[in-house]
């Protein structure tokens, strides 16, 4: 519980980015369900996406087998990424899980021309603490290349924890790139989250973020900017979610709104998602796909 307290903290402080330069470097940390719910579920996430956005919630697979790919069309110069990840509590009473990804991006300028592309993957861990608490730890390797040449070659590792004060209500908490590499591409962040659900038709997010990251990349001298974003769910039967959310970035003072649906199929075991978020005051737009097997 100090952990939480300690990590909310540190989520307090926050450097403020020029929205061009911002965006022509970012990476985000991103899932369909993320995408559809305009950031929320990102330190509660549940299912595989657990593997790459927080150590610790893998845990909620509990005793099954998920493969997933996320892919993303991003408009506006942002790179298009794809995500898969493995998340596995089948065979070994702890989670384990392997995540990997990449995107690839190009600009076209009237002097100049770059392009950049990047891989990553990371095996992560979660096990109980005690009672009502998890933790996760991930290791991941990182390369990111500019007009081919390797500028970020690192290994690095993320920490998740989650406390459950009920079965309805939780807090979860996670680090993200914890060797502070002072880049874009790999930002040092943290990520809280409160959820809310009755475990069975719905459940209420807010997620709130901070980035320390690059302080050199930002002109301005704000301080005490935030990303915070709200979302839920809502089943219809045992086959169908609904997923929405809106989010208010404080450090490049744009608004977006998500939305998504998600599938299972029984008789394959294969789930199927889509979203899409929408900035209120540019033409960034992302479009999202998901496919997850149960195994």
């Amino acid at each position: 519980m100090k952990w939480c307290i300690l990590l909310l903290l540190l989520s307090t402080a926050i450097f403020a980015a020029d929205t061009e330069e911002f965006w022509k470097n970012k990476q985000e940390y991103m899932s369909s369900r993320t995408i559809a719910t305009a950031g929320a579920q990102t330190a509660s996430t549940l299912k595989n996406d657990g593997a790459y956005l927080n150590p610790a919630a893998s845990y909620s697979v509990k005793g099954r087998f998920i493969m997933g790919l996320d892919g993303f069309y991003v408009s506006d110069g942002v790179p298009n990424q794809f995500m898969f990840s493995i998340v596995d509590s089948k065979t070994t009473k702890r989670t384990s899980g392997l995540s990997g990804g990449s995107f690839l991006k190009f600009y076209n300028y009237t002097e100049e021309e770059d392009s950049y592309s990047s891989f990553s993957t990371g095996i992560s861990y979660a096990m109980p603490l005690f009672k009502g608490a998890i933790l996760g730890v991930g290791g991941k390797y990182l390369k990111f290349k500019k007009n081919d040449t390797n500028y970020i070659n690192t290994v690095t590792f993320d920490v998740g924890l989650i406390y459950m004060f009920s079965p309805y209500i939780s807090l979860s908490v996670v680090g993200y790139n914890l060797t502070a590499i002072d880049k874009l591409e790999a930002p040092l962040a943290v990520t809280s989250a409160i959820r809310v659900t009755d475990n069975e038709m719905f459940s209420l997010e807010f997620d709130l973020t901070s980035d320390f990251s690059a302080p050199d990349f930002y002109e301005k001298n704000e301080t005490a900017l935030y990303k915070y974003s709200f979302g839920g769910e809502i089943k219809l039967g045992n086959d169908l979610t609904i997923l929405a959310g809106y989010q208010i970035d404080s450090i490049i003072d744009e608004n977006y709104f998500g939305l998504g649906v998600e599938y299972f199929i029984p008789k394959t075991r294969v789930e199927l998602g889509f979203s899409y978020m929408q900035s209120t005051t540019s033409d960034y737009q992302v479009f999202s796909f998901a496919l997850k097997m149960y195994l």
